[in-house]
């Protein structure tokens, strides 16, 4: 087909019938150009010819997806560059540019011919459509777009594609929405099944389903048939979780699911460690991924989509002062955490993810500062909110309650455990910095008995439990100064405490279940039950034993009134344990699925020590 526009003509011709399916790699278009105006086109700020469009998989695209065109080859003639632009993050902006050396781009009577080949695709048989655009900002022909068109037929009846989202090698929880996708040819009685029962039939040529998971694995089936009476079918499995305790190793992968390559930053004999765990939003699990590498480690912000997925880093464009983009091979630049940020506390509110103080654990660091990041943004980035009005300190409790932000605690500068309580609105932004935060402190402060740092947060039946750690004893003394003991001399304290955004108190609900010095705890909530972790000191027992033992223990809430809890299997979770716990994480899933996340000290990074999950029979 030829169009006329601004003395321009473009026509797109296919050597015989282009053929989508398996078997179409011998595709060969030609894309002829001819220019027929009076005067030159001159080189300007965006000197090129680019055709645009075609990528997506249906009836109106060529190609299905980005990937199909880098299989393509671009012969251009002398003078002239072919160069597709594929950005990994907006794969419907694929195009293709023609750039011609010189000081003009094109002269009356000039002609050209760019041949592609090797065309493998699998969209739908239709009309592919196509648009030829003059880039020439500033030139009366800037907006000519010359409308192409290529007729597509498949190869053979039968289905074209099969797959599901996530894709078939995710893992995912029971309860899960999984959505299945097909595409097929010259098929009739088009029916799916579900391990080997038929849950929909007449299903149109071009589909989808959503299914929920299971407990076990399900096999699905896309079955027709074709003129001649002969059946064709197609298959895909489901994966779900397997009840029990799975490792989950840290892998990074872009949105279409490629693992990156970073031979500069990282050691080909190491693997991403997550350094801390954020929360839940829009579905996706966020954290803080450590990439080590020569020259020390570059830290990112990554998601995961599905258990035991793969995390991807969340991508920016650009940052703000104190923060560095970091370029991974093929994939482009992904936001960095600002420096020393990498393992503050925080949690995700309203769309953003919000980081406070100084440094968790034993690094010793405290502060004050508050950043951000619009996590859904297309360019996010970190904002600088400045210092907030509470004291500088580290190892302190960050909830999101009563939609308020909330600080608990922690350790101040001079090591003396905190008992304070702070809750923050957030106030709509007035510019472009973005919201703020409004700090007020609670009159009810946190547990005064105990003063604590390390204490992790969780909300649950509509109040804030807190358990352990870090406390001194002579704050229970009536008018005492917090003491200035070192972290070392400091006594512990694992008592159950909840807030119901007025009061604290002691809750009573372990009794002696937990009798044992314990090093580190952490609680967590499924929405259904409370949850509580913890690593026991054995040493000194009356049996005797190894001074070195160290014991986990997982226990759920079945019963409140009746104090009764259930004793999670957890012997997976021994050989998590370094030589110097300095705190750890349990983040809920869906359908009752259990996150731990171990907070090792520097040398004790290890990858397989890095991410457990629980998931209940």
């Amino acid at each position: 087909m030829t169009d006329d526009a601004m003395g321009l003509l473009a026509r797109l011709d296919s050597l015989g019938d282009f053929v989508v399916g398996a078997r179409s790699a011998a595709n060969r278009l030609t894309l002829r150009i001819d220019y027929r105006g009076d005067a030159a086109l001159a080189r300007t700020r965006w000197p090129a010819l680019v055709l645009r469009g075609g990528v997506g998989g249906g009836e109106g695209d060529l190609v299905r997806s980005a990937a199909q065109l880098r299989r393509w080859t671009c012969q251009a003639p002398a003078g002239w560059v072919a160069q597709w632009r594929l950005p990994p993050q907006r794969p419907e902006r694929c195009e293709l540019w023609l750039l011609r050396r010189g000081e003009v781009l094109l002269r009356p009577g000039d002609a050209l011919e760019v041949v592609l080949s090797g065309a493998v695709s699998d969209a739908q048989p239709g009309l592919a459509a196509l648009a030829l655009g003059l880039q020439a900002s500033g030139d009366a022909a800037a907006a000519v777009a010359i409308a192409l068109r290529l007729a597509k037929r498949a190869s053979a009846a039968g289905v074209l594609d099969f797959a599901c989202v996530p894709d078939q090698a995710a893992v995912n929880l029971p309860g899960d929405v999984v959505e299945l996708r097909w595409r097929t040819c010259g098929l009739a009685g088009l029916s799916l099944l579900r391990d080997g029962l038929c849950i929909a039939e007449d299903v149109p040529d071009e589909g989808g389903r959503r299914v929920v998971v299971g407990v076990a694995d399900a096999e699905f089936v896309l079955r027709g048939w074709d003129g001649a009476g002969e059946r064709h079918e197609a298959r895909l499995r489901v994966r779900a979780l397997r009840p029990g305790w799975q490792r989950w190793p840290c892998v990074l992968a872009t949105r279409e699911g490629r693992r990156l390559a970073m031979p500069a930053l990282a050691d080909t004999s190491a693997q991403a460690v997550p350094l801390r765990l954020f929360g839940i939003a829009g579905g996706k699990l966020y954290a803080s991924v450590a990439l080590p590498g020569v020259g020390g480690s570059r830290v990112l912000l990554c998601r995961t989509h599905h258990a035991l997925g793969p995390w991807e880093p969340v991508g920016a464009q650009g940052v703000t002062e104190g923060a560095t983009a970091v370029a991974t091979e093929g994939a482009g630049p992904f936001v960095a955490f600002p420096p020393g940020c990498e393992r503050l506390p925080g949690a995700l509110f309203r769309g953003r993810l919000w980081l406070f103080g100084g440094m968790s654990g034993a690094e010793g660091h405290c502060g004050n500062k508050v950043w951000s990041l619009d996590v859904g943004a297309r360019e996010p980035r970190w904002r600088d909110h400045g210092e907030a009005s509470w004291c500088a300190r580290r190892a302190h409790g960050v909830a999101v309650f009563e939609d308020r932000l909330w600080v608990f605690g922690g350790i101040d500068s001079a090591g003396a455990p905190l008992d304070d309580a702070w809750a923050a609105t957030q106030k709509p932004a007035e510019n472009a910095a973005g919201p703020t935060l409004d700090w007020k402190e609670e009159p009810a402060g946190g547990p005064r008995e105990r003063p604590r740092g390390a204490a992790q947060p969780v909300v649950h039946g509509g109040r804030v439990w807190l358990f352990g750690r870090t406390g001194s004893e002579l704050a229970a003394e009536e008018g005492s100064e917090p003491g200035r003991e070192s972290d070392q001399e400091r006594s512990e304290c694992f008592d159950l405490w909840w807030f119901d955004g007025q009061r604290w108190e002691r809750s009573f609900l372990l009794g002696d279940l937990i009798d044992r010095r314990v090093l580190a705890a952490a609680l967590a909530s499924d929405g259904c039950s409370l949850h509580v972790f913890a690593w026991l000191d054995r040493c000194g027992e009356p049996d005797g034993g190894d001074a070195e033992r160290v014991e986990a223990i997982a226990l759920r809430l079945v019963d409140a009134p009746a104090k009764r809890w259930a004793v999670l299997p957890c012997g997976d979770l021994q050989r998590l344990v370094p030589a110097e716990i300095e705190d750890f994480q349990v983040q809920a899933l869906s359908a009752g699925a259990m996150v731990v996340h171990l907070h090792a000290a520097e040398n004790e990074c290890a990858a397989d020590r890095a991410l457990r999950l629980y998931f209940p029979a």
